[in-house]
């Protein structure tokens, strides 16, 4: 019957995608082969974080289960693979609450004020402090996602006591006499086992190694590698109890003390772009190699205190041992690993933000969200806001006001321009940096997934020489670089095309791009205008922002010159309205706009980790997809490729109206926007959402991702 459970797992882990078919298999030879329960053999293949992953709702991180796993938590506590005190952590709302209490996040009064209004709701505590403000949901991820992982550390000792009773390396008795002990003091069960000389933590670390298949080596012994050390910064390595030791090609070598941390090993491949080799070592040994190669803990402290220059530190380093090995961990070196971070992590933006903990908080932009990298110390935050400005060209000694700057720098034979953008808050100087790579810039309409009926339209309103076309959506939901791909279409040598953006985010070859330049009085209404006067046969203005510039470009428009822009609306249709709002008498809207492109930004699902899903019918149900055993849905269940969100790279969804005689009419005629939605859509026009149901049935994307975009 045990047996019958234990299978019964391992097929619903083949089917989260978390084992595949021949793993499974495997495990099973080897349990007839040598007797041993089926759970203790597939720990070397998963670890517990994956399998409760499956548990988890909404978002990939803990407290939330979905009823539809009840079996899956029925099976893992059966099979002892967890236990109910152990699983309860993971999904308890009042562990949750404490730990935002503890670390500050909320206020005790903060915790009853959500807790009353979760009642009333009947949404997890997670929802209700986000609804409530109390806690923003990049904080929410980053606190779920931290506390993961810190709840595993009893799972990893639990594992380290079983290795070594099985071993015979220590007893059962003496086992539970240093769990008590431990409990008692506070101290990991490993500690007290060295403490009380009962085992050696080489010993210890061989024996978890030698289970988990991981190599185990001393770090006196080890030749480091000066080139592996460089590529993390200090604050990271210390923060996270990590040490690179040696880099080949792909691969980047790291020794660590919790092999099963799957998030450390994510950071490390964002921040260095290589695949991580995890090497086990000892605690003690760790601490003390890190301390010998970054100046010893008492300087450390001692900076952390006290502002030292960056000259004195950097001359203080080559002072030390670290000059035999790390010759520069100055913070040089670190603003340049923090970019070639971003850029081997494929992120479009770098936030750099101050904390109420005095510590500066690195975070990268990927695929639309922000994902938390590490934080720095304080003493660090000034120096590095100062390179980065210092880069840019931006002045060091202004604070209080706002400022942008540009980078433009090679990184791996590859030219990228970085967009610098400060401001000033009570806690300090906040900065963002906006990666752009002029070779990744997309090249055709085709590639920015269009359904062929929209493409269709969208290559008939930039084939027509005259009128305007609009491209509208929030930040961010890459309106420039339709725009863009709209220009690549139509650029050939018989044409002027001439641009003015604010600022002009990629260079394109054959056609003339103008900045706005405010301080010398050069706005996109004064530029459109002399811009008129260049003959030019397609005009580009990077937003419609204000009445003047509204109207001046409708006039081009209606002159006879092709006008492309971007307007922040909703949807197609808002476009009227918010030509109105601007002053644009709506005959001149109906005589000048030939289509409206609105569009969004959906995350794809992995190809690495793609699995077939049902999703929460309460979410097809609000999608209105009908309950077909014919339609497959397909998610990601998170790998090393995706950095375990599931998501690798987005596609774009699109609204796209076609201004026909009819549609004309009903401007002119003030009609309302639902009725010329209603229009629109019975002439063909499919809506946002549409757009991402098909994109959803086309296993693109999921359903939870529309949900969260688009309605």
């Amino acid at each position: 019957m045990e047996e019958n459970k234990e299978k019964r797992l391992g097929e619903i882990l083949r089917d989260a995608g978390l084992l595949t078919s021949s793993q499974l298999e495997k495990a099973l030879r080897e349990q007839e082969r040598t007797g041993s329960r089926l759970m203790e053999i597939l720990k070397k293949e998963i670890s517990i974080q994956q399998i409760l992953d499956v548990l988890t709702y909404e978002i990939p991180f803990p407290f939330g289960s979905r009823d539809s796993n009840k079996e899956l938590k029925k099976i893992l506590l059966e099979t002892g693979l967890t236990t109910e005190e152990e699983l309860q952590k993971y999904i308890d709302e009042t562990e949750l609450g404490r730990l935002l209490v503890e670390e500050k996040y909320i206020t005790e009064e903060e915790l009853k004020k959500a807790r009353k209004e979760q009642k009333e709701t009947g949404l997890p505590l997670w929802r209700t402090l986000i609804n409530l403000r109390l806690v923003d949901i990049n904080t929410m991820n980053s606190v779920l996602k931290y506390q993961m992982y810190q709840i595993r550390r009893p799972s990893l000792e639990r594992l380290v006591g079983e290795i070594l009773v099985n071993t015979n390396q220590i007893t059962k008795t003496q086992l539970n006499r240093a769990k008590r002990e431990a409990k008692k003091i506070g101290k990991s069960l490993g500690q007290v086992l060295i403490d009380e000389g009962i085992l050696s933590a080489e010993k210890i670390g061989k024996a978890l190694g030698k289970y988990l298949n991981i190599p185990y080596i001393n770090l006196q012994n080890y030749p480091i590698e000066k080139e592996a050390v460089f590529l993390i910064p200090e604050t990271f390595i210390r923060e996270n109890k990590v040490l690179p030791v040696r880099v080949e090609e792909k691969k980047l070598y790291v020794a660590l003390i919790d092999p099963l941390n799957v998030v450390v090993k994510d950071n490390i491949r964002m921040i260095t772009g290589k695949e991580v080799v995890p090497l086990l070592t000892t605690e003690k040994d760790l601490e003390e190699m890190i301390n010998r190669l970054f100046e010893g803990k008492e300087k450390v402290e001692e900076r952390e205190t006290k502002n030292v220059s960056i000259e004195q530190q950097i001359n203080a380093v080559l002072t030390t041992n670290v000059g035999e090995l790390v010759e520069d961990v100055s913070t040089v070196q670190l603003v340049a690993s923090i970019i070639e971070g971003a850029i081997n992590a494929n992120a479009t933006d770098i936030h750099l933000e101050p904390q109420q903990q005095e510590q500066l908080r690195v975070r990268y932009r990927i695929d639309g969200l922000l994902h938390d990298i590490m934080t720095l110390p304080r003493h660090l935050h000034s120096p590095v806001i100062s390179r980065i400005k210092v880069l840019a060209d931006m002045d060091i000694t202004e604070r209080r006001q706002p400022q942008d700057g540009h980078i433009t720098m090679k990184i791996k034979d590859v030219d990228y321009y970085l967009r610098i953008a400060t401001v000033p808050t009570k806690l300090g100087e906040r900065l963002v940096v906006r990666l752009l790579n002029e070779g990744q810039v997309i090249t055709g309409l085709k590639q920015l997934g269009f359904e062929p009926e929209d493409l269709e339209k969208v290559e008939k309103f930039i084939a027509t020489p005259y009128g305007m076309i609009l491209v509208t959506g929030p930040v961010g939901s890459g309106k420039t670089t339709t725009l863009y791909s709209a220009l690549n279409a139509i650029n050939i040598l018989t044409k002027n095309i001439m641009t003015i953006e604010d600022p002009v985010e990629y260079q394109l070859p054959g056609i003339n791009q103008i900045e706005v330049d405010t301080k010398s009085g050069l706005t996109f209404a004064s530029g459109l205008r002399a811009i008129l006067r260049q003959d030019p046969n397609t005009l580009m203005v990077g937003e419609i922002r204000d009445p003047e510039t509204a109207q001046v470009a409708v006039r081009a428009a209606l002159t006879g010159q092709q006008l492309l822009s971007t307007l922040h609306t909703q949807d197609a249709v808002g476009v009227v309205s918010t030509l109105s709002y601007l002053g644009v008498q709506p005959f001149w809207i109906a005589s000048a706009l030939i289509g409206v492109i609105a569009q969004r930004l959906l995350r794809k699902v992995c190809p690495y980790c793609k699995v077939e899903y049902k999703p929460d019918p309460k979410m097809l149900e609000e999608l209105k997809i009908p309950r077909n055993k014919d339609i497959v849905f397909f998610k990601g269940t998170g790998c090393d490729r995706c950095f375990h969100t599931g998501y690798s790279g987005r596609t774009g969804v699109f609204e796209v109206l076609k201004v026909s005689e009819s549609i004309k009419d009903l401007i002119v005629t003030h009609a309302p926007e639902s009725v010329i939605k209603a229009k629109a859509i019975e002439e063909g026009m499919s809506t946002l959402l549409q757009s991402g149901i098909k994109k959803v049935l086309a296993g693109i994307t999921t359903v939870e991702e529309v949900i969260r975009v688009i309605l």
